[in-house]
């Protein structure tokens, strides 16, 4: 009873006001209260404001989920910055990802060898891994389980394998955990620097067609 009391409190307030306290609403500055920001606010309240106040750097939004296709060069990019081991390497490893609202593709930056990580789109916030890539036509693909997830509330993006797939730097690629660190928007997004050019659709169709391959067991057949 009590927290029905606390939740019905939160959203009178933040309903009726544009919360200045980010505790309770406008967590990115634009002077409005979105749904995300609503249910962070509730649980904020439940919670005894115990989270970070600060959802992401600057309020910084990545206003995309896996369930968007952002192939086309009118739609925004997200970039994303952090570790991709807890215990070794650097913490300025950058990435981005492309989806095609079946398949989802993170794409790492600044190596000198392009690296993807497909995942089969689950849910606008998440995706189940199986497979990773450094050739543009995925004829490399090799499988990996494990999960990416997304979360635009606290501006992360999160890709964890169930088994180191590569090294970088010699440091084991084991559970990446980046910051939502830019938004880039058309038309600035296509001629980015430092990365490659978006993804076509058609490699998004090699990755599928491997994929399937892949996950073909071997059919013995009996003397």
């Amino acid at each position: 009873m009590r927290r029905a009391a606390t939740v019905a409190a939160v959203l009178g307030v933040v309903l009726a006001t544009r919360a200045g306290a980010q505790c309770l609403g406008d967590f990115n500055g634009d002077n409005k209260v979105e749904i995300n920001e609503l249910v962070l606010s509730v649980n904020n309240a439940l919670n005894d404001c115990a989270g970070p106040p600060t959802p992401t750097p600057g309020g910084t939004v990545c206003p995309i989920t896996f369930a968007d296709n952002n192939i086309p060069d009118t739609t925004p990019i997200c970039i994303y910055t952090g570790p991709w081991n807890p215990t070794c390497g650097a913490n300025d490893q950058r990435a981005e990802w492309f989806s095609d609202t079946s398949v989802v593709v993170v794409h790492l930056l600044d190596l000198t060898t392009d690296v993807f990580l497909a995942a089969d789109v689950k849910a606008p916030d998440s995706g189940d891994l199986f497979g990773w890539f450094t050739m543009p036509d995925a004829s490399d693909l090799q499988q990996v389980s494990g999960k990416v997830t997304l979360d635009n509330v606290f501006g992360t993006l999160v890709v964890a394998p169930c088994s180191v797939p590569f090294q970088i730097a010699t440091c084991d690629f084991a559970h990446y955990d980046g910051t939502l660190t830019q938004v880039l928007n058309p038309p600035a997004a296509p001629a980015r620097t430092g990365s490659s050019a978006r993804l076509e659709a058609a490699a998004f169709a090699r990755v599928r067609a491997m994929h399937e391959q892949l996950g073909m067991r071997l059919n013995l057949q009996r003397r």
